[in-house]
């Protein structure tokens, strides 16, 4: 049931595209596992024109929702204002102050330009949070393993 889905916020620019729409490597498989688990949302703080059509024509997974720049706060993307309920939405930003508020549901990613890491290491940014989203997505609060992996404890998700 597709309401029963946690929901899963992204953020576009130096997280999952670089330049005029670079994709970051492992974006393809990132989002076609995490989209049978989780609604997707994407928050940018970018304009509309661009993102829709990165949207459109690159992420190419259904987006339930798309909030743009119009929609941040103060630089800080408010997840209140997607109304549902926070102990089910995570959200993926390379800037950890766009989670201002709300640290609790934020994962905070590397940014991605195309000549600041190794290919190596600009995929396993994205590809390295698949087992705990994969892991959590059926929980009831997402929270708490959120904050355990960010303090880097090591917990066996299946006990959770």
């Amino acid at each position: 049931m597709e309401s029963s889905k946690p929901t899963l916020v992204l953020d576009i620019d130096n997280t999952l595209v670089c330049g005029r729409a670079t994709k970051r490597p492992g974006l393809d498989e990132f989002l076609a596992r995490v989209s049978k688990l989780y609604e997707i949302v994407v928050f940018t703080s970018g304009n509309r024109e661009r993102a829709d059509r990165i949207i459109d024509h690159i992420l190419k997974v259904n987006v339930a929702r798309r909030l743009y720049n119009d929609s941040c706060v103060r630089g800080t993307k408010p997840l209140e204002i997607l109304g549902k309920d926070l102990r089910r939405v995570v959200a993926i930003d390379d800037n950890p102050l766009a989670f201002a508020g709300n640290e609790e549901n934020g994962l905070a990613v590397v940014p991605f330009s195309e000549w600041s890491m190794e290919e190596e290491e600009r995929e396993k940014n994205l590809i390295k949070l698949l087992p705990l989203l994969e892991g959590i997505s059926s929980l009831e609060d997402l929270r708490p393993p959120l904050k355990q992996w960010k303090e880097g404890i090591e917990s066996d998700l299946e006990t959770l």
